[in-house]
């Protein structure tokens, strides 16, 4: 609240959806649920928004959530819908052991939307079962480059490198994942 009415409305919203995660009265969180569903409206983040307003339905299903649910879904990006039914494909042929095919469709996934981290991701893990740790280590890199501050992603690029005797790049991957970790 206080960074809110500072004007600080992005790191208000990270404290809001931090609040929301725990748990806390009902009063309080809805009124964290609609300070976050009104931000994302207000920036137009329509997958955020849907995101938020779904979550907000499961304790409140009152018209304006209902709405601003509607809206959102109406306004989320078709190539994000195409990139979800294409990685739930390529899950699908992994399940089969049909782990190249997998790979095309994780990257066919891409190809729809660039900035898909949960394609990118498992596109990363699968190249690193098949031992391609370069082009694992490519993958990681896009991740990094994206969202620096998730552990994970350099830890697996740490141990991409180390697969491919990169013993310095290995060290400072594992250095950052520890340190974010």
């Amino acid at each position: 609240y206080i960074l809110d009415q500072k004007g600080r409305r992005g790191a208000a919203v990270s404290a809001y959806q931090r609040a929301v995660s725990r748990k806390m009265d009902r009063d309080l969180r809805e009124k964290a649920f609609w300070k976050i569903v009104l931000y994302y409206k207000h920036i137009r983040d329509w997958e955020n928004l849907y995101v938020y307003t779904e979550r907000f339905l499961k304790f409140n299903s009152g018209s304006g959530v209902r709405k601003l649910h509607a809206l959102a879904d109406q306004n989320r990006d078709p190539r994000l819908a195409e990139a979800k039914r294409l990685v739930r494909e390529a899950e699908q042929l992994q399940k089969k052991k049909d782990t190249e095919g997998a790979a095309r469709t994780y990257a066919r996934a891409l190809q729809s939307k660039s900035d898909y981290h949960p394609a990118r991701w498992q596109l990363a893990l699968l190249r690193m079962q098949q031992k391609n740790y370069r082009s694992a280590e490519a993958q990681l890199r896009r991740l990094i480059q994206s969202d620096e501050s998730r552990w994970e992603y350099h830890y697996k690029a740490g141990l991409c490198n180390l697969q491919l005797d990169r013993h310095d790049a290995a060290l400072a991957d594992m250095q950052q994942a520890r340190a974010k970790n």
